[in-house]
């Protein structure tokens, strides 16, 4: 009788073991499924899914810190853009999360360029001094304006005590997403809006 029970006992106990590892087997296929349609669907995006084992850590932020991307000098005033490295396939400026500027006569300091909207990866430019190091180009939302600031005030400017020199947005009826503005000399810039074609739009400053 006694063998019977334990015999009654050990098959309970073997069923419920093969459900679990039935069931855990289950789960890691799926996981690794909905692993597989995320690196497939963010394969060609710079922003896509580079390691999925460490999601936990980004989600925390922690070890991800902001690295030196690019710098470009114009006389007394540097800009530093930092962000992610990214595969060299890509542009680096689509790794790019933030743009600072320091400044020769406030050592060690760096003061961050506050947009008013949100600009996406592909819309940073390192292309932002005018030749002469007069002026300085800000785009501050992707659709728009950008501001032109004079380089003698852009401290006061991003310290939010100086507006701009001029603000310039191509007005339509919709938004137009505003790119790929560079300088033609040290008075004239042009940037594109739209898309399809899109709107080729220059600027001379007075």
């Amino acid at each position: 009788m006694m063998s019977s029970h334990l015999l009654l006992v050990y098959s309970l106990a073997w069923a419920i073991v093969v459900a679990a590892l039935i069931g855990a087997s289950g789960c890691r296929n799926t996981l690794s499924a909905d692993i597989q349609g995320a690196e497939s669907s963010n394969r060609d995006h710079p922003r896509g899914v580079e390691n999925i084992a460490k999601a936990v850590d980004y989600e925390t932020n922690s070890g991800h810190a902001d690295v030196l991307l690019h710098r470009s000098e114009c006389g007394p005033v540097t800009a530093l853009w930092y962000g992610e490295e990214l595969e060299p396939r890509f542009p680096r400026e689509y790794g790019v999360n933030e743009l600072r500027f320091a400044f020769a006569s406030a050592r060690g300091q760096q003061y961050p360029l506050k947009t008013r909207g949100v600009l996406h990866f592909s819309d940073w430019s390192f292309d932002v001094f005018a030749p002469g190091c007069r002026h300085v180009l800000l785009l501050q939302d992707r659709f728009g304006p950008y501001h032109v600031v004079e380089v003698d005030a852009l401290k006061e400017y991003l310290l939010g005590q100086r507006a701009p020199y001029k603000v310039i947005q191509e007005n339509h009826s919709t938004a137009l997403v505003h790119f790929d503005a560079r300088w033609l000399s040290a008075s004239e810039f042009e940037f594109k809006a739209g898309g399809d074609p899109p709107v080729h739009v220059r600027h001379r400053l007075p």
